[in-house]
């Protein structure tokens, strides 16, 4: 979406989320500067925002940007109290620049409406295999709120393994075309010399 630092339109589309506290640590993102989000980052407290490195490096490179204001779309102005790392969206691509935002100090109504259009994802990180946890969670999910769908379960591993299976994909492909240019190009030579050499 769009956003405003300290006042100032950003002039690009930043990727944000809203995320629970522990997200981030699960996911083993780092804590660069400032603080994570709290539980008691709720709705009765101050708003509050983090950035990603890439943010912070992009719109804020010569100063702190902890302390500074940040606004996403329409939403409330929200002090920025920490930095942490980058998060790719795919292997091969830079990391985006991102701003997360606390769920619980996100109004029912977006959160529903940004939930039927992108999927919510719920990560656990476990010190036993994760397919023994897939059924408890999704049945604790369900307890939760038996409306909710849940998707494929999958661990990192595989999702990792997807994104790399779609990096080979595309290598195979690109090799296969040169190998056809390679074979095309031949021909095209082996004809013309053909003819060249042919008696008149």
């Amino acid at each position: 979406g769009w956003v405003r630092l300290d006042g100032v339109s950003l002039q690009a589309m930043i990727k944000y989320r809203t995320i629970t506290p522990d997200y981030l640590a699960v996911l083993g993102v780092p804590l660069v500067r400032g603080r994570m989000l709290r539980q008691a980052d709720d709705a009765g407290a101050e708003p509050v925002a983090l950035v990603s490195r890439a943010f912070a490096r992009r719109f804020a490179p010569d100063s702190d940007v902890v302390g500074h204001v940040v606004i996403v779309g329409s939403g409330v102005p929200r002090r920025i109290v920490g930095v942490v790392g980058d998060i790719r969206a795919s292997i091969d691509e830079l990391a985006p620049p991102q701003v997360y935002l606390p769920s619980a100090q996100t109004p029912v109504g977006l959160t529903r409406l940004f939930s039927g259009w992108f999927p919510t994802h719920v990560v656990l990180r476990t010190a036993v295999d994760p397919a023994a946890l897939e059924d408890a969670m999704v049945r604790t999910i369900h307890e939760t709120d038996p409306t909710v769908p849940v998707g494929r379960v999958r661990t990192m591993d595989e999702v990792q393994g997807g994104a790399l299976a779609l990096q080979r994909f595309a290598m195979l492909l690109l090799s296969v075309f040169a190998g056809l240019a390679v074979v095309l190009a031949a021909g095209g030579r082996s004809r013309l010399m053909c003819h060249l050499n042919a008696p008149r």
